[in-house]
């Protein structure tokens, strides 16, 4: 397939430290490379993957560089001219791929329907709406926004993936209170998933147990000093606030600062991937008591593929992302975070490790964009199935380019038998090209 990977402006693609969604962008699109898809990526100009890269004129990702999630003029740009492109080449790709995580991302909606863009655009949310939201002198603000947009969110071609089962609940059940009516037509729920390969554990576990986030009230890092201090454990806290959340940084300042130089609590501030991984491999097990009802939560799934067991409050994805008593516990409150902090050592970290490889990796994740994408993808009368991964030639000047990826698909015995290729099979598809 040929798939428009379009990106947000506001992290690069992959991050340097934090960004869940710019990390999910990479780790899909490497995958689907790897699979023999042809994809654009279209992102900040720091961005790289392996893939065609079309560069914004925005360049350099906006958060980074002290840009307000506020501001709506850079990130429009971004947009704009991403869509502008995607018009001009829209013959030349199968299906769009767009991401939903702050509230500048909703202009692609109608930026989409104004394009005249025709082709499947796939919706993956990564936050919970609604999105017309701010923080302000006052505290957080809500407006109602969002429901403006349903005219061009619920369009034919838009379809909308949820990252897990509890975010489309929670999808869901804003818009049936925004409109009854609705209609999303929702497209399937994915996970997240991450290369298992770059979470070999680099270090023998050790006796702390680690935080590791942005710095937000709602990720629940005081719950954790709490819970580390009536457990008698050491705690290790790696990340930083936002910047540019104001309430971020003072909840820093005021309520987590002074307890950094108490006995048992070490800071180390935000962690590079190098960092990140040596520290969940040595950490006895991750604290993730978060008081919001998070979509996914992507620190677990990395815990979880460096064998690093999880202790996480019931709120959100956790319960889908920690089996419990196998990757770590899901619990409902401090006391019984405390409890479990002391039986980390009857879980089994390689069983852990093993456990996240089969359900978090980006092949998991990819197969599953694959099928959504393939399922909506409408092949014109010349357009041509020609190999058992259903890359599709789409002009008939590549027919005979066509058939002979599909004889050497064939002779390859190895691919055959992965995909169950024979050679009736093969004469099915050979056979409209014999007639063109």
């Amino acid at each position: 397939m040929n798939i428009f990977e379009l990106a947000p402006a506001w992290i690069s693609v992959p991050p340097k430290d934090q960004g869940g969604t710019e990390t999910m962008i990479f780790n899909l699109v490497e995958e689907l490379v790897r699979r023999g898809h042809y994809v654009a990526l279209y992102a900040t100009g720091d961005s790289h993957a392996r893939t065609m890269h079309i560069p914004s004129p925005v360049k350099q990702a906006l958060q980074p560089r002290g840009v307000p999630w506020s501001s709506h003029l850079q990130a429009p740009a971004h947009f704009f001219a991403g869509v502008e492109h995607l018009r001009n080449h829209q013959r030349d790709f199968d299906v769009v791929h767009i991401h939903l995580s702050s509230a500048t991302d909703m202009y692609l909606f109608p930026l989409m329907f104004l394009a005249g863009i025709k082709i499947p655009v796939v919706v993956t949310v990564h936050g919970n709406f609604p999105f017309d939201r701010a923080q302000t002198p006052g505290g957080r603000w809500e407006g109602d926004g969002d429901g403006l947009y349903l005219p061009w969110m619920t369009a034919d071609n838009m379809h909308i993936v949820a990252i897990s089962e509890a975010h489309k609940r929670q999808i869901e059940g804003f818009f049936a209170r925004v409109d009854p009516d609705h209609r999303l037509n929702f497209a399937g729920v994915v996970h997240h998933g991450i290369a298992p390969e770059m979470y070999a554990p680099t270090a023998e576990p050790e006796d702390f147990f680690l935080w590791l986030g942005r710095v937000n009230r709602l990720k629940g890092l005081h719950t954790a000093i709490a819970a580390a201090r009536q457990a008698g454990a050491r705690l290790v806290i790696a990340g930083a606030p936002d910047p540019n959340i104001v309430d971020d940084v003072r909840y820093f300042q005021e309520e987590i600062r002074p307890e950094l130089d108490s006995k048992g609590i070490s800071y180390v501030g935000a962690a590079d991937f190098s960092t990140k991984l040596n520290l969940l491999s040595r950490a006895r097990a991750l604290l993730n008591p978060i008081e919001l009802e998070e979509p996914f939560g992507l620190v677990m799934i990395e815990a979880l593929m460096a064998g690093c067991p999880v202790i996480a409050f019931k709120r959100g994805a956790a319960p889908e992302i920690v089996v419990d008593g196998v990757a770590g516990f899901v619990v409902e409150d401090l006391e019984g975070m405390v409890a479990r902090m002391g039986k980390v050592q009857s879980l089994n970290r390689p069983l852990v490790r093993l456990y996240a490889k089969g359900h978090f990796s980006a092949a998991a994740m990819t197969e599953k964009y694959e099928g959504i994408f393939s399922n909506l993808v409408v092949q014109p009368a010349e357009e041509v199935q020609a190999t058992s991964t259903g890359y599709v030639f789409r002009s008939l000047r590549l027919v005979e380019a066509a058939r002979t990826y599909a004889e050497r698909a064939y002779a390859a015995k190895s691919d055959v038998e992965k995909y169950g290729y024979h050679e009736a099979r093969f004469r099915e598809l050979m056979d409209p090209l014999n007639h063109l």
